[in-house]
């Protein structure tokens, strides 16, 4: 969301592990590298990705949970026409389907179609 990003005193980190050959007893197979690194920086720069951010109505409506189909292709229930401009413009197709009936029972598009694994028991 804009009011976190821009809010320094609400900072977000994360902390970042690396494959190691050695078992380490609390973190498995992986060693801390970095620890406490600034969430927006981390992204941005050490992974070299954008972030679009939504205000807190958009957040609401269920602008950002949509179904990511690949290849920069995303089924959005949104349809704010600026919201759709914004993602377009970041190079990603956008697709959008009516799922009124999902959101009225607080659920968006992402949340409605997981994958349930299930045991072939029968």
């Amino acid at each position: 969301l804009e009011d976190i990003l821009k809010n320094k005193d609400q900072r977000r980190t994360v902390d970042v592990y690396e494959k190691s050959d050695v078992q380490n007893p609390k973190t498995g197979f992986y060693t801390l590298t970095k620890p406490d690194v600034d969430f927006e920086d981390y992204v941005r720069h050490s992974m070299g990705m954008s972030i679009s951010t939504v205000s807190n109505k958009e957040q609401l409506l269920y602008a950002i949970n949509f179904l990511n189909l690949g290849n920069g292709h995303i089924l959005a229930a949104y349809e704010e026409p600026g919201y759709l401009k914004r993602i377009r413009a970041t190079g990603t197709r956008v697709d959008t389907a009516q799922v009124d009936a999902l959101t009225d029972g607080y659920g968006g598009i992402h949340c409605m179609t997981q994958v349930i694994r299930r045991d072939s028991k029968y």
